[in-house]
């Protein structure tokens, strides 16, 4: 019984294993680790363990069935009966997530000259005929337990190509990258390499290289690379257009020519912007999706399932059957080999045309539910030019606030509606609310809106400069004053004031357990008594989301000036 038509395929791979000894890759061992994995998804009995059906060829299903059928078939050809040189296994099963999706894996071996074994190994899966409703979210990335199991052994290594198989990355240190160039302009490599470099600012990759190592197991080897002296490294060893920078994910496909840079898009790459807008789950199923499923190595598998050994044995068949009629044998025989062609070609076509009749109500329901999406999202569409216009409104009114104030009577008072409203932008410590709570500023009741407006622009104007534009500090400044209509600010203090011990601890908060300088400040008033001033830092947090953290919000903190007019 062949796949459905509506089966999807969900992963695919081919690679060859290599005996760890000076003698061949026991067909055996490799056959029963097959087994064995099945063994864990069904009700294991005698029937199923017992005897030697699963390896000369047969079918088995559970008591009542359920949907699961193991079928396995052989042709000895160049081996014996206990290591036959074609093999294949079908297993299909229910889904254990969607109760009305069926999956099947199927796995072949071909014994080789050279004592290897090659393995082909491919995951579909299919909604049930009887299911109707609306279609249920995808699988995620997985790779079958069985190749993980085969590429961990230790009487063999999986290889693909020139490159060793493993389902876990491989750590690229500096000095490292010579060994990569090489493998990767190898001649005889199949293997897609993978490189996932660390982002600078959070000291992590953003995509977890054990993940993708594991879900593209027998298809691509991962490696990944921490430290940042490895992007001179790259500018050595690789052209621009190969390399793999800091915070990036690079697939090199087979056949890279590092002499011909527009081959280079053919290597897709991710850069770190890419990476947070699309989500690491995104790009992983993209990678997966490329290289899992539509990905198609130089050489096909010599088996991929039972249909492909039936295939071998009727060709073996049929050329028995020639040699025997070219010799004059024109027995009874090759007539009765015709009629089972025929009955089994006939029995292929009626099984295909109730597959299209299926394919045929199935694409009548998805032209109705397409019709109640459309209508749905253009609704939705509706709805959202409505809210474009409530949106509209808000910043206008937002402006309105920015440019006038609230009618507010003290400093807390204001930090406490910044804070309220911008809780993902700006931070204000407790430091800042008591120097807040304490300032002379709060007498000069008519100046308040211009605090509340100095800290509605730091949350704001400032997050935007520091965290989108990732501008230096002195085009910070310039470019703050100039979209604030000349609020003052100082993005560091004076030679003086740096020297001066207690005046710099007064500018070094900690927070989140990182020292943090508030040096620079924005500043309203010049009298000692009554001016404001408003220290704060930048904070890029573990999880990449960066806030402006306000340290003091109050009187003139002590300086080199300050200390001068005191003593005078």
């Amino acid at each position: 019984m062949s796949l459905p038509t509506t089966a999807r395929l969900h992963y695919r791979s081919r690679f060859r294993l290599f005996s760890n000894t000076d003698q061949p890759v026991p067909w055996g061992d490799v056959a029963r680790d097959v087994r064995f994995w099945i063994g864990k998804r069904v009700e294991r009995n005698t029937a199923y363990t017992g005897g030697s059906w699963f390896f000369k060829g047969g079918q088995w299903s559970p008591p009542g069935g359920r949907g699961v059928l193991v079928e396995t078939r052989r042709y000895i050809g160049a081996g014996d009966d206990k290591s036959p040189e074609y093999w294949a296994v079908r297993f299909e099963h229910p889904c254990d997530d969607v109760t009305h999706r069926q999956w099947c894996t199927e796995v072949g071996l071909a014994k080789q000259d050279d004592g290897s074994i090659e393995v082909a190994v491919a995951n579909y899966h299919w909604l049930l005929p009887s299911y109707i409703g609306p279609e249920p979210d995808a699988p995620p990335p997985s790779s079958p337990g069985l190749v993980i199991t085969l590429l961990n052994h230790d009487k063999w290594s999986g290889r693909l190509g020139s490159i060793l198989l493993s389902p876990n990355p491989h750590a690229l240190q500096v000095g490292d990258l010579a060994m990569l160039r090489d493998a990767l302009i190898d001649p005889q490599r199949e293997c897609p390499l993978v490189v996932i470099r660390s982002d600078r600012f959070l000291g992590r990759p953003l995509l977890d290289p054990q993940t993708l190592a594991r879900v593209l197991a027998g298809i691509a080897v991962v490696y990944e690379g921490q430290s940042e002296e490895l992007d001179a490294e790259f500018e050595f060893i690789l052209p621009r257009e190969y390399r793999c920078t800091s915070g990036m994910i690079r697939v090199y496909l087979p056949g890279l020519n590092v002499d011909a840079p527009w081959d280079s898009r053919r290597h897709r790459f991710f850069i770190p912007t890419d990476i947070k807008s699309l989500g690491p789950q995104v790009v992983q199923e993209l990678i997966v999706d490329g290289l899992a499923r539509r990905f198609a190595s130089s050489t096909a598998p010599s088996v991929g399932s039972i249909d492909d050994v039936d295939d071998i044995e009727r060709r073996a068949q049929l050329q028995q059957l020639l040699q025997s009629a070219k010799a004059g044998d024109k027995d009874q025989a090759f007539l009765d080999y015709c009629d089972s062609e025929v009955k089994r070609l006939s029995e292929r076509v009626d099984a295909l045309e109730k597959e299209r009749d299926r394919a045929n109500e199935q694409v009548n329901t998805l032209d109705n539910q397409l019709r109640t999406e459309q209508y749905l999202r253009s609704e939705m569409e509706r709805q959202a030019r409505a809210a474009v216009k409530d949106q509209e409104l808000t910043e206008a009114l937002k402006q309105l606030v920015a440019n006038r104030g609230l009618p507010m009577t003290s400093l807390s008072e204001v930090v406490e509606a910044i804070a309220t409203m911008f809780p993902h932008r700006i931070v204000i410590t407790e430091q800042a609310r008591d120097s807040a709570a304490r300032a002379g500023f709060n007498e000069l009741e008519d100046e308040i809106p211009t605090a509340f407006r100095m800290l509605w622009h730091l949350a704001t104007t400032m997050h935007d400069l520091v965290f989108q534009k990732d501008g230096r500090s002195g085009q910070i400044g310039d470019e703050f004053r100039s979209r604030t209509n000349g609020l003052d600010i100082a993005m560091a203090e004076g030679k003086m004031t740096n020297r001066d011990k207690t005046a710099k601890d007064l500018r070094t908060i900690k927070f989140e357990g990182v020292e943090l300088d508030i040096s620079p400040h924005l500043k309203h008033g010049n009298d000692q008594d009554t001016c404001l001033r408003i220290h704060f830092a930048s904070h890029r947090r573990s999880d990449d989301d960066g806030v402006i953290v306000v340290g003091h919000c109050g009187d003139h903190l002590l300086s080199a000036g300050t200390r001068k007019a005191r003593k005078r």
